[in-house]
């Protein structure tokens, strides 16, 4: 059961660039001279750099300026401060045609034992590959799923899993199981997370905002509402979802860069697709953030999270989002991007 909850009680062309290899990113930070050439935002400068290779490297620090809604990782930041270690993000959502390559691969019978078992997807708001694109983001996956697809991705690429069967045994989970988890190892839910691997993993809730507000506390845009901009009147040039007052009609997901990037070069960090963060809501509900093409601008502000239920297809006092296709977590409007380590 999809959940929408603000972090306060309030109310509520196509640019397309040829993927490239993400795992030849560098594990040396940038050079303070590089420039992002992929910054069309109107503040001149950022700290953070893109990487050829589809990354942007995110740098570190600690927030001592209050921002955000209650319950959000920033907000009362500057009683608590909160630090955040450097990392690298994904520039655009994991498409369709990048999830079906690490699929295709991780699935195969030639694997034997270390065969992976996980959802296919979807491209965007289709499950039938008639329709979309292969550059849509890839769609229909639960939280599970995400997690399973980063192991299988850092194996293709030889790099170390993140997500391990337990801290004493090197054997990433390779299972995502689509009914509800018992206790016990292997599960992702029981996962021990290797922080010092060097592989994908997907972003904590803190790492998420911190990327959307353009990863840099002292620029101006840390503090709009939406990521990239603070005009509702601009939503549409940094956002696919509906903007009620600018009558706007979203009928599907879009292609990945298909709008303007926010201040740190990120693509669709309001909009297109939700995306899953590792962190729990409660015991059993995971995260997503960002809102959705199906959804209003005040569900794609960049302090806006979901959460689902990722062991029950329902709860007597849920708020159902619309989406005739959920199932554990599975949506049309709920994918991914991968973040990894920096320095690992």
């Amino acid at each position: 059961m999809f959940i929408a909850v603000s972090c306060s009680n309030g109310s509520d062309y196509k640019d397309y660039q040829e993927e490239t290899n993400f795992s030849q990113i560098t594990s040396e930070e940038p050079s303070n001279n590089e420039s992002n050439s992929q910054n069309k935002n109107t503040e001149k400068t950022s700290s953070n750099e893109n990487n050829s290779n589809g990354f942007v490297y995110i740098k570190g620090g600690t927030v001592s300026k209050n921002v955000g809604k209650e319950g959000c990782p920033f907000y009362n930041a500057s009683e608590t401060p909160v630090t955040i270690e450097s990392f690298y993000i994904a520039e655009i959502e994991t498409t369709y045609k990048k999830w079906l390559e690490v699929y295709e691969w991780a699935t195969s019978d030639e694997r034997g034992e270390e065969k992976y078992t996980l959802n296919e997807g979807w491209q965007g708001n289709y499950g039938d590959k008639s329709n979309g694109t292969p550059l849509m983001p890839v769609t229909f996956l639960s939280w599970r799923d995400a997690i399973v697809w980063c192991n299988a991705a850092s194996e293709m690429d030889k790099l170390e899993p993140v997500y391990l069967i337990s801290e004493t045994d090197n054997i990433p989970v390779r299972q995502a199981e689509t009914s509800t988890v018992a206790s016990g190892l292997g599960k992702a839910e029981k996962a021990y997370v290797n922080k010092s691997a060097n592989g994908y993993r997907l972003p904590t809730k803190a790492e998420w905002e911190y990327a959307a507000r353009g990863g840099n506390p002292n620029i101006e845009s840390w503090n709009y509402d939406y990521s990239g901009t603070n005009n509702i009147e601009e939503l549409i040039d940094y956002a696919v979802c509906i903007v009620s007052n600018l009558k706007n009609i979203v009928t599907n997901t879009a292609e990945v860069k298909s709008k303007k990037p926010n201040y740190a070069g990120l693509y669709d960090m309001s909009g297109n697709v939700w995306e899953w963060c590792y962190d729990k809501y409660s015991t059993t509900e995971r995260i997503f953030r960002g809102g959705g093409w199906i959804y209003s601008a005040n569900f794609c502000t960049v302090y806006y999270r979901g959460y689902v239920d990722n062991l029950k297809n329902s709860s007597a006092d849920a708020v159902t989002i619309i989406d005739l296709y959920q199932v554990y977590g599975k949506s049309s409007d709920v994918g991914f991007r991968v973040v990894r380590n920096a320095n690992k």
